[in-house]
């Protein structure tokens, strides 16, 4: 120490092997900075200690190696330049958690790779990983097994969601232990996020605008993601703006999805084939579709302005009879357990497609009672089998019986004549007006027919028939 000016400075010399061409920043007696020469192995490793109570002395290689800049690797960030080689140096260089400044970063593709340390890549100031597009490309793909945060940048495409590229933003398959946060997609034409059999994942404050799918969790060799958690996540402009396949234990919270959907193909804001979610407080605005759902278990607690220009999808369409999947809309917040209407539309929900006439399909259970919906052309002149029922179900042991309600018209003109409703049990058919209609009976096998003329009333016909099951 010496004294100058009745101040007291502490000169040292700070070595470090991180610093350009080899060449070593120094400090002189004077306050000078200066450039040495390259140091000896000896001098690369000096040391040094925080200014807080406790701390300790560490090597700079030590201390340094804790995070990295893209930038100490050549990186240059001014929207132009190729910087795939410099950030991927970052990330292969050992360093637990790498950061990027500021700025357009432009690339071809990046990789954590399996064999990485890395534990965290986080901008600062929400730079932008910009991909140059091109076919099948994917800006960032994520290989490490697992424990990995990403933070704090954007990540988009300089092509647009029908370039027909198939660019990705992230794509991860089987990872598991991932955290994404501050994250913005945009102009993806495949997916701004892409997951394969994942599992322990959460999402917060995440952005994507302007892809095919916004956020995407899918199976992988048959194998679902598990355990994902979405939170304060805006969707814009996405064909489906949150997309699962066959997902288990997801639980979505305080999401916004508006512009997104399909009014012309089964594409929905909000998208589910299979598995399920438990969701709280989403909001959807001018979508062109809100829901669509294939064999899904939803629970929906506080839902608001379901408004789309097309109606919701719910089916379910396994094999009749077997186990379905279920939603449920929470009375405690919605006030009704109710679904608001698609006013433009015209009505509110469309379960499978059989509640839609003309069309056919489907059947919907509640709890032991399933309501079936069937219709068709049936032969002129002949008895037509529109519904086989199990015999087991007639005649069988009485915990194996079922009881049958219909209603059925036959004939596209004269309805009145041409209508009729009552019950099946125990192998018998029963009208409601006391008398069984000539043109409908059960026959000896057990399955419902129906008899048309077309001169008479048409080959038109549709039956709507609710089965109880105790057993």
């Amino acid at each position: 120490m010496r004294k100058r000016s009745g101040t007291t400075f502490v000169i040292a010399t700070l070595l470090c092997s991180l610093s350009v061409g080899g060449w070593l920043l120094a400090v002189s007696d004077d306050a000078t900075p200066t450039r040495s020469a390259p140091a000896t192995s000896r001098e690369r490793t000096g040391t040094t200690t925080i200014a807080r109570t406790g701390a300790v002395s560490r090597t700079l290689p030590d201390k340094l190696g804790e995070a990295v800049s893209v930038k100490d690797f050549g990186a240059t960030g001014d929207g132009r330049t190729d910087d795939t080689i410099a950030i991927q140096a970052a990330l292969d260089c050992g360093a637990q958690r790498v950061l990027i400044p500021e700025g357009v970063y432009v690339t071809t593709g990046l990789e954590i790779k399996e064999t990485s340390v890395l534990t965290t890549l986080q901008g600062i100031g929400q730079p932008v990983i910009r991909l140059t597009t091109g076919r099948n490309r994917v800006a960032l793909t994520c290989n490490k097994s697992q424990f990995v945060k990403l933070m704090d940048f954007t990540i988009e495409s300089t092509g647009t969601k029908d370039d027909g590229n198939a660019t990705v933003g992230i794509l991860a398959v089987s990872k598991s232990y991932y955290s994404l946060s501050g994250l913005r997609f945009a102009n993806f034409s495949a997916r701004g996020l892409q997951v394969k059999q994942c599992v322990y994942w959460g999402l917060e404050d995440i952005t994507a605008q302007g892809c095919t799918y916004g956020l995407s969790f899918e199976t992988h060799q048959n194998i679902p993601c598990t355990t994902v958690t979405v939170s304060r996540a805006y969707i814009s402009g996405c064909t489906r703006g949150l997309s699962f396949e066959s997902s288990v234990l997801v639980a979505l919270n305080s999401c916004v999805l508006e512009y997104c959907g399909s009014k012309t193909s089964d594409d929905g804001a909000l998208h589910f084939a299979g598995g399920g979610a438990n969701m709280s407080q989403l909001y959807f605005e001018a979508n062109f579709r809100n829901l669509y759902a294939s064999d899904a278990a939803m629970l929906f607690n506080g839902l608001f302005e379901l408004t789309a220009e097309a109606p919701n999808i719910v089916k379910f369409i396994g094999t009749a009879f077997d186990r379905r999947g279920a939603l449920r809309f929470d009375h405690h917040q919605l006030g009704a357990a109710r679904i608001g209407p698609d006013l433009m539309a015209g009505y509110d929900l469309t379960i499978g497609t059989n509640l839609v006439a003309p069309l056919a399909g489907g059947s919907v259970r509640w709890g032991d009672t399933t309501k079936e919906t069937i219709h068709g052309m049936a032969t002129a002149g002949s008895w037509t089998t529109i519904k086989s029922i199990p015999e087991v179900e007639m005649t069988g042991p009485v915990n194996s019986r079922a009881h049958y309600e219909y209603t059925v018209y036959g004939g596209a003109s004269d309805l009145g004549t041409g209508f009729d409703s009552g019950t099946i049990l125990n192998g018998v058919m029963r009208s409601h007006s006391g008398t069984l209609p000539a043109w409908l009976r059960l026959d000896v096998s057990k399955g419902i027919q129906i008899k048309l003329d077309s001169t008479s009333y048409g080959l038109s016909y549709k039956i709507v028939l609710t089965r109880v099951y105790p057993g």
